[in-house]
């Protein structure tokens, strides 16, 4: 086992609040990696060198002179599985520290031991991560069966992709200083997938789960429950798009990035299989949805557009009803009535004619898609 200068800094400042001799922490080469006195990191420490070489229980130096870059102390192996993998070294005369050797070695064996598992499992985390980018995006998918056997994952099952992401997480970050918020919903997406069989990986701050041979109902049920969970747990709003069953997976995680585009605040769970017009609206150039939406939003400016996309919206999502959307609104009827007239009068369009209301619905989805 290879001790890095890092765990071994951490460690050492660990130890160092039991003595308060100087603890030093040697590699299988004999050099200091880690130390409380700074000028000592990167010597070579020739009693840690006796120690691993004869295999000592201990050595007591009782001088600065006897063993080179060594001061008097006692010097202890680390073992870990019956391995030497380094030598902790506390300095001072012999009777101050000998009292604290035992105690010292142990405890630096047990952090080693945390750091391994912590290391191990950041390893595996990472190899599971490039393996999913893999999987769905690579043509080449030779050894990649193999690759999943390892991780404990079958490729064979057919994978559905539901992709989740956190609503603002700068702002989450700045204003409530958790900078581990992505952490802290990953951890209760994992207590809601509990022991059912998945795959998690977070790719640029973008949750990619995967759920075998799921049904349509299972999936969405998921979906909205771990919204919830994460809302309920740590007040973040969550955004989830769900693919349709496919034989491909990068064909099944492009449909679920169209879902995931068309899901907002309002409607967070959504289903490719209820997309409409998303489901062609990337095959439209940028250029010429700049120009539709100049067309049929003419004489706005940006402040009228941020005003006229709100009353749309919620003109849409209430089905055209004056009433529900007056409603949402916390408008009166008769307010909401002029609003429309006024676009009316402004555009040309009638938002409250069927070719009209078809309009301003495809401009407004060009303009979100952008």
């Amino acid at each position: 086992m290879e001790i890095t200068k890092e765990s071994a800094m951490s460690i050492v400042r660990d130890i160092s609040y039991i003595t308060s001799s100087n603890v030093n922490l040697m590699n299988i080469e004999g050099i200091i990696i880690a130390s409380t006195d700074a000028t000592r990191i990167g010597t070579f420490h020739e009693a840690s060198k006796q120690v691993m070489e004869k295999r000592l229980e201990k050595l007591v130096v009782y001088d600065n002179f006897t063993y080179e870059g060594s001061k008097k102390g006692i010097n202890m192996p680390l073992v870990i599985n019956g391995d030497i993998c380094g030598v902790v070294g506390i300095s001072g005369s012999s009777e101050e520290v000998i009292k604290y050797g035992e105690i010292v070695k142990k405890m630096t064996e047990i952090l080693l031991l945390e750091n391994r598992v912590k290391q191990e499992k950041i390893s595996t985390k990472e190899m599971t991560e490039h393996f999913v980018i893999d999987w769905i995006f690579s043509k080449n998918k030779e050894g990649i069966q193999e690759r999943g056997h390892r991780l404990g994952i079958n490729t064979s099952k057919k994978w559905r992709i539901m992709l989740l992401k956190v609503q603002d997480v700068a702002f989450h970050q700045k204003h409530s200083g958790r900078f581990s918020i992505l952490e802290e919903v990953e951890k209760s997406i994992r207590s809601v997938l509990g022991y059912i069989e998945y795959v998690l990986v977070n790719s640029n701050s973008m949750f990619i789960l995967m759920i075998p041979e799921a049904t349509q109902n299972k999936i969405m049920e998921l979906g909205v429950t771990i919204k919830d969970a994460v809302w309920y747990n740590q007040k973040v709003s969550l955004i989830i798009g769900i693919d349709e069953i496919s034989e491909e997976l990068h064909i099944a995680y492009q449909k679920a990035e169209r879902a995931l585009k068309r899901s907002s605040t309002a409607n967070p769970v959504t289903m490719y299989k209820d997309l409409h017009l998303e489901m062609f609206l990337h095959e439209v150039s940028e250029e010429t949805k700049n120009e539709f939406i100049a067309k049929v939003f003419k004489n706005h400016s940006e402040k009228d557009m941020s005003k006229t996309l709100k009353l749309l919206r919620a003109y849409f999502e209430s089905d055209g009803s004056i009433t529900k959307t007056a409603e949402n609104m916390l408008v009166h009827k008769n307010t909401l009535q002029y609003k429309l007239k006024s676009l009316h009068e402004k555009t040309g369009i009638d938002p409250r004619a069927v070719t009209g209301a078809t309009l301003f619905q495809l401009a407004v989805a060009f303009y979100d898609s952008l």
